[in-house]
């Protein structure tokens, strides 16, 4: 009984989130074409630009010393190589930024809208289905994509920043290697699932 109720919790909460990030997708692309737009002046940036997380490379810059706690167990510390870039909306970088993200909102909407669908059919009177091991490989072929588009991401935009800021070496801080596990741990358990499968359906040939 409390794995059914753990099983519709999920079911509501994938749903919930996968339309409030249709939502907000929406509402994010007007947003941007309206920002575009509306802005007449060429390179000064709105209150609708991009903001980025850079990391400057080769230069000579030194981190300020660490700050401790009253207590000493806690220290902190300035960076000094890390920036915050402000991109323009309607300019060449902006647009690719606009897609990126664009990019990143539709995976993340095929990966709920599988999860959905998963949850939707799992049965526990009949666990083990095709089409959930179907969508269990898709799945893990998604988020092994994305860290794939996050690495392509990382060189396109590197490249078009250079053509902004050829002066500096700033590189952009990303977060590559998680999908890449997420996919295999999924693949694992969609082998299990396709495993589980056999079972069955030997089992039933067996009575």
């Amino acid at each position: 009984m409390r794995s059914t109720y753990i099983l519709s919790f999920l079911r509501i909460s994938v749903s919930v989130l996968f339309y409030i990030l249709l939502v907000f997708s929406v509402l994010f692309l007007v947003a941007s074409i309206a920002s575009i737009a509306g802005n007449d002046k060429a390179g000064d940036l709105t209150k609708k630009s991009y903001s980025y997380r850079v990391k400057a490379f080769g230069l000579q810059n030194t981190n300020e010393p660490f700050t401790y706690s009253q207590d000493s167990m806690v220290k902190y510390q300035k960076v000094a190589d890390e920036y915050s870039v402000v991109l323009e909306p309607s300019s060449t970088i902006g647009y690719y930024a606009l897609i990126m993200k664009l990019v990143y909102m539709a995976l993340g909407l095929v990966i709920l809208w599988n999860f959905k669908k998963i949850f939707k059919e799992t049965s526990f009177r009949q666990p083990f289905k095709n089409t959930i091991i179907k969508r269990l490989r898709t799945l893990a072929a998604l988020f092994i994509l994305s860290d794939v588009i996050k690495l392509l991401d990382y060189f396109l935009f590197n490249s078009y920043l250079h053509h902004s800021i050829a002066s500096t070496k700033f590189q952009l801080l990303t977060d590559v290697g998680n999908g890449v596990i997420t996919g295999l741990v999924i693949l694992v358990i969609a082998v299990i699932y396709e495993r589980g499968k056999e079972l069955e359906e030997e089992n039933a040939l067996t009575v």
